[in-house]
């Protein structure tokens, strides 16, 4: 698969006509959640031709470099968002490449600069778009939750995200090598993850040690079927 690599230069906006929707119609919650999606992804836009124009008229070559790093960032940041955005039709998706484009994204912009390396490990999993794109925003959840939690600052370390399609079910599990505090109490992100779960009639299961973490979601899934397990995909961690 093709890597989403962050392009200084590229506009990150949305092209998209009413047809787009599909026979979907907006409503809802929904419609919100896509209005704030598109809103988020326009700010983000806004920043980085606002770092592009002071890295236009600069002239230290190291904050040239510097501000060129954060426009990149800045980019895959948007191109995770645009990753979660909600889907537009009831169409089976890819789940894999759903998932390789997000945790690239995710790479880019935050995790690499903390020295914070991702590998993704998945099968061929399609799925529909409603699950599908439930359980990217549980995976982006957990991955993040890794990276704050489970790290000490300037420490680096590895996040792991194995996704496979087992019978009738699709399996996802986040796996890192840091440390967990001794005492975890649930947060608002956790209460959320175990309702979107909910939804999709998924169920998340935690373990936590001093020497690493791992998080599972099982999800049932019709369009699934057993499939031959994929080799481990890097994710790049240099810009």
């Amino acid at each position: 698969m093709a890597w989403v690599v962050p392009t200084r230069g590229r506009n990150v906006d949305e092209r998209f006509s009413v047809s787009a929707y599909g026979n979907a119609k907006p409503d809802g919650a929904w419609l919100y959640v896509d209005e704030i999606t598109h809103r988020t992804i326009n700010d983000l836009t806004i920043m980085l031709s606002m770092v592009e124009r002071a890295s236009s008229i600069v002239s230290d070559p190291a904050c040239i470099r510097a501000l060129n790093g954060i426009s990149m960032r800045l980019h895959a940041a948007a191109t995770a968002y645009y990753a979660l955005r909600p889907p537009r039709n009831s169409d089976v998706v890819n789940l894999d490449e759903q998932l390789e484009t997000l945790c690239a994204a995710l790479s880019y912009s935050i995790l690499s600069e903390r020295a914070i390396k991702l590998m993704l490990v998945s099968d061929p999993i399609p799925a529909s778009a409603q699950v599908g794109w439930k359980i990217c925003i549980i995976i982006a959840e957990l991955i993040m939750n890794a990276a704050r939690h489970a790290f000490r600052p300037h420490s680096g370390g590895s996040i792991v995200v194995e996704a496979s399609a087992q019978a009738r079910a699709i399996r996802c599990a986040v796996t890192d090598n840091g440390s967990a505090p001794d005492v975890i109490m649930p947060g608002r992100g956790s209460c959320i993850l175990e309702a979107i779960a909910a939804e999709i009639g998924g169920t998340i299961f935690h373990n936590h040690t001093n020497r690493g973490s791992s998080v599972v979601l099982l999800v049932p899934n019709p369009e699934s079927t057993a499939a031959r397990p994929s080799q481990p995909t890097p994710l790049p961690d240099e810009i």
